[in-house]
């Protein structure tokens, strides 16, 4: 019996404790907190939203996708990684007013820079390069040279942009590939190029060849 009674007891304290848990829970479930951001807008003026913190993510950006995603599908902004790496959004924040970079132009949209499907796909194979260097460092002409001589890398780089419908100073930067260091050594690269293996799969002489096509004959 005494055994009995000890259990019963332990069985109705854990119930309690159990019920006492589920309450808290629920209550902290319940809990908002909200907070008001106000994002600069065209005219301009100052639009403010409030969202529940407890219903985001920690930084701002969570924030400003929330208000886009379920209150105002106007509100548009630029964001990458996510991981404060690729610079892609940055905003001036004063407490909680958001602000663009100053002195920039503001586009709303995209549609000035349109691209057909066809002129997207010429420029796989030149996102994928991660500056690794595997190739540039295998050729002699870097041995020696190593400022003058430009190398798969940068080249790939730099066709990255000229090689891009959008680009609007293609030839600024071709100009800026003509010297004796330059083309007139990637003659060789193609040969290296077969001993050579990019990590990434990338060919480093396919893009060069374009390169050479796009500046003046001597």
């Amino acid at each position: 019996m005494a055994c009995d009674s000890v259990l019963a007891k332990i069985t109705r304290a854990s119930a309690l404790h159990f019920c006492t848990r589920s309450c808290a829970s629920s209550a902290l479930k319940k809990l908002v907190l909200n907070k008001e951001f106000k994002i600069h807008r065209w005219k301009p003026t100052l639009q403010s939203h409030t969202i529940d913190l407890n219903q985001n993510g920690p930084i701002v950006l969570d924030a400003l996708i929330k208000i886009k995603n379920e209150v105002d599908p106007m509100l548009t902004f630029r964001r990458s990684c996510r991981e404060g790496i690729c610079g892609s959004y940055r905003n001036p924040i004063k407490n909680s007013k958001i602000y663009p970079l100053p002195q920039i132009y503001i586009v709303k949209d995209l549609g000035e820079f349109l691209q057909t499907q066809e002129a997207r796909k010429s420029l796989d194979g030149l996102y994928g390069c991660v500056i690794c260097a595997c190739c540039s460092t295998s050729f002699p002409s870097y041995w020696w040279n190593q400022d003058g001589y430009l190398g798969p890398v940068k080249l790939i780089q730099a066709y990255r942009w000229t090689g891009d419908s959008r680009d609007s100073c293609g030839s600024q930067r071709t100009e800026q590939l003509q010297n004796e260091m330059s083309i007139c050594t990637a003659c060789c690269l193609t040969h290296f190029m077969r001993a050579c293996t990019c990590p990434k799969g990338l060919n480093p002489a396919e893009t060069i060849a374009k390169i050479k096509l796009e500046l003046p004959a001597d």
